[in-house]
């Protein structure tokens, strides 16, 4: 009788181990689940940037032909066989030069070049020089 109680004994201890064992691989599963359930909302999200970004590439290539065409009227004089688009009298042309030359000569330097050619900033200043 002792042996058959010990017999019990041992199938009890082994069906609570099979219960933990399958409590554990259920919460495993449902880690899983969830998971791919995140996999599947990220993936979905990532199609409609995917979208968006497309439909953004073809705004900015439409964008791109229109300004082409917006500037298709404008040649350089200086270019290699342009000619230009709008000839000037000599009487208007020389006062456009002058005021090109003028806006040339009062170029306002950058302020990055500005602190470059004084080697340092002010000592007030919170910037440092690298």
């Amino acid at each position: 009788m002792g042996q058959v109680m010990r017999a019990i004994k041992q199938v009890s201890d082994i069906v609570g181990e099979i219960s933990a064992a399958s409590e554990e691989q259920s919460q495993g599963i449902g880690q899983m689940s969830q998971a791919i359930s995140q996999i599947d909302t990220v993936t979905q999200q990532n199609a409609a940037l995917v979208e968006q970004s497309a439909a953004a590439a073809q705004a900015l290539e439409e964008q791109a032909m229109q300004m082409t065409g917006a500037i298709a009227v404008f040649r350089l004089a200086d270019a290699p066989g342009a000619a230009p688009a709008l000839m000037l009298p000599r009487a208007v042309h020389a006062p456009v030069a002058a005021a090109k030359h003028a806006r040339a000569a009062h170029r306002v330097e950058p302020a990055a070049k500005a602190v470059a050619a004084k080697g340092s900033v002010s000592a007030d200043s919170d910037w440092e020089s690298f």
